[in-house]
């Protein structure tokens, strides 16, 4: 499947004997994996996948872009490319990085809900760490009439977790000596 739809390609197969290991060199080529889906309808499906549940984003995809992925697929791209996500948040020093040599001074804020997941209710929480240079004094009554200053550097994330899971990434966040 591509960004324009059905390809069908005749590719050659190879198998060793001896190894039994096995190889399409069109595919590693084209950048197909498991998922039979070229890069770019693998980033349409990734990003419908994160937009609505699986089954709208499938149903959304065939309106509006002509291409036919089961909500299946969808979910299953959608979730490998969200835990690669994960792992890069979890070991690269990157953001920890920018919000440290971010000019201004640190904001988070943190709110939850519960979202219906396969295991039952659960709690999605979203976190925003930002880093914005102080804004002109005012008082109460012009808190809500006043613009403040642009942030310099912002990283959310958001999460199906418990706080427990999520405290300790807070605490890396406000402490980036710890993992830079």
């Amino acid at each position: 499947m591509t960004a324009l739809g059905d390809v069908e390609v005749k590719r050659r197969y190879y198998a060793c004997r001896h190894c039994r290991g096995k190889q399409m060199p069109w595919d590693a080529w084209a950048g197909a994996q498991r998922d039979h889906l070229s890069p770019q309808a693998r980033r349409m499906a990734v990003l419908s996948g994160s937009s609505w549940s699986f089954d709208v984003a499938s149903d959304r995809l065939l309106e509006l872009c002509g291409i036919r992925i089961s909500d299946e697929t969808i979910r299953q791209v959608t979730e490998a490319v969200g835990g690669h996500a994960q792992q890069w948040l979890r070991e690269s020093s990157s953001p920890a990085e920018t919000m440290q040599k971010a000019p201004g001074n640190a904001e988070f804020y943190t709110d939850g809900t519960s979202v219906n997941t396969r295991q039952g209710w659960r709690e999605m929480r979203l976190s925003v760490w930002a880093k914005r240079p102080s804004g002109e004094p005012a008082e109460p009554s012009e808190w809500d009439s006043r613009s403040l200053p642009k942030p310099t550097a912002r990283w959310v994330c958001a999460g199906i977790d418990t706080s427990e899971t999520l405290g300790p990434q807070w605490s890396d966040m406000a402490n980036p000596s710890s993992t830079v």
